[in-house]
């Protein structure tokens, strides 16, 4: 039976959500190319990692768990104690108001 998008969606949302950092799924050989594009699309915008393997008729994906969770794929930000303390100052000057 054929995936529609929904239903590749609502794997995708499960494995997302699923708090096993193991948490994956594997895809059958059924798939179209166009459906496996689909799904690393998807994937991408879930942040969970994907990766087709074989050829052929034998080609299928496998849809896992990014290693690192969103928040920290953001890098921080640096700031120096000047810049730190006359922030500090701006906001404590603002809340006198």
């Amino acid at each position: 039976k054929d995936l529609d998008k929904e239903q590749i969606w609502n794997i995708l949302f499960q494995i997302h959500k699923d708090p096993d950092p193991d948490a994956h799924y594997q895809f059958p050989a059924t798939l179209k190319n166009d459906e496996r594009k689909y799904i690393h699309t998807a994937c991408r915008k879930l942040n969970l990692k994907s990766k087709s393997r074989g050829h052929g008729i034998n080609r299928f994906l496998t849809v896992w768990k990014s290693e690192k969770p969103l928040e920290t794929n953001i890098p921080a930000l640096k700031v120096s104690d000047d810049i730190f303390g006359a922030v500090d100052a701006f906001v404590r000057d603002k809340k006198s108001l």
